[in-house]
């Protein structure tokens, strides 16, 4: 390989590893999501969860919350975005119809949203 090509691949490879890991936040979750049941009948389960921006920066990024039975796999979910500044610990709940069932909740955590 040209020496030329390979200092090429290094920068590609070193710019797309500084955007993936460096330019936005990176959100994780502290503990596990929990579920509140409906408060009444036909009401909408409660899912919160508690996010910290490890990142060194700030910016959007997507919670993908989760209603999967436990009995048959079938999940239902809700999407919802969030600013998170560098550091910042955030608690987001959203608000989930299903039919009564056993759930667990999961959140998925996207940047960039979309």
């Amino acid at each position: 390989m040209r020496p030329y090509l390979l200092g090429a691949l290094v920068f590609a490879v070193l710019i797309a590893l500084w955007i993936s890991q460096c330019s936005g936040p990176r959100a994780e979750l502290v503990g596990a999501p929990t579920v509140r049941p409906p408060a009444q009948p036909g009401g909408a389960y409660q899912v919160e969860a508690t996010l910290r921006n490890a990142g060194p920066g700030h910016g959007e990024i997507q919670a993908v919350f989760r209603l999967r039975e436990r009995a048959t796999g079938r999940a239902y979910q809700v999407a919802e975005t969030a600013q998170l500044e560098r550091g910042e610990l955030a608690s987001l709940v959203v608000e989930i119809f299903a039919p009564p069932g056993d759930y667990a909740p999961e959140v998925e955590l996207n940047y960039p949203p979309g």
